[in-house]
């Protein structure tokens, strides 16, 4: 059934995984706005690793790091191995005086790179977060094989996407915990992230099956989608 939402979200995601980057520009409109609304959904995840995680000294890396916002929240938690890669150029840029403004510039570290391609030894990595990058992957088939390769015995990878097909009782649930009005948290996802129904029998489970076995599983919290990975 034809559905403008999807559509819109369709071509949105279309777009975004075919560019990858985002241009300089809408980078720094990025750091100002999107920045905050998702400064809430950061925080939490931060919180969710520092829960799992006692020992400040793993190793962790963000992939599709954007302006810093989620591993900032880490470094304020205590830890000190840090890494962001971003393929933009100027993202990194704009994190990296993120972390100088904070004061936080010693204890994290942004690189430019594409994440089809982590360069990490195999084994090397703890903790393995994204959140709303998912959808500019253009071959996930190959970031969830990097991931896996990289992560160390007992690793945990935590991707976060958003998703706009979901009720609308679970989008006001979400626009509470994450503190973003209701009409936000229903547009947010339709440009910015991936349907819940391409994680359960789309492309993006095809590439979950085709590479990762028994080592994953997806669940849903209103409009946020998480796929956890494991190693060991």
């Amino acid at each position: 059934m034809f559905s403008l939402s999807g559509f819109v979200n369709f071509l949105s995601t279309f777009v975004q995984r075919r560019v990858q980057s985002i241009p300089s520009i809408p980078a720094y409109l990025y750091n100002v706005l999107p920045r905050r609304i998702l400064s809430r959904l950061h925080y939490l995840v931060a919180l969710g690793v520092a829960r799992v995680f006692r020992d400040r000294s793993i190793r962790i890396v963000d992939l599709g790091s954007g302006t810093g916002s989620l591993l900032l929240n880490l470094a304020r938690f205590g830890y000190g191995y840090l890494v962001g890669i971003d393929i933009s150029r100027t993202m990194c840029r704009i994190a990296r005086l993120n972390a100088l403004l904070e004061r936080l510039y010693s204890h994290v570290d942004f690189i430019v790179g594409d994440v089809h391609n982590l360069p990490f030894r195999s084994r090397s990595i703890n903790c393995i977060l994204s959140t709303g990058a998912l959808h500019h992957i253009r071959r996930p088939h190959v970031l969830f094989s990097e991931v896996l390769r990289v992560l160390c015995r007992g690793g945990l990878a935590l991707i976060y996407e958003f998703s706009y097909d979901v009720s609308f009782s679970e989008a006001l649930a979400s626009a509470r915990k994450l503190q973003i009005t209701p009409l936000l948290i229903k547009t947010l996802p339709i440009l910015h992230g991936i349907p819940r129904r391409e994680f359960i029998d789309g492309f993006i489970a095809s590439a979950l099956r085709a590479c990762c076995r028994n080592k994953y599983e997806v669940s849903f919290d209103g409009i946020v989608t998480l796929v956890k990975l494991s190693y060991g």
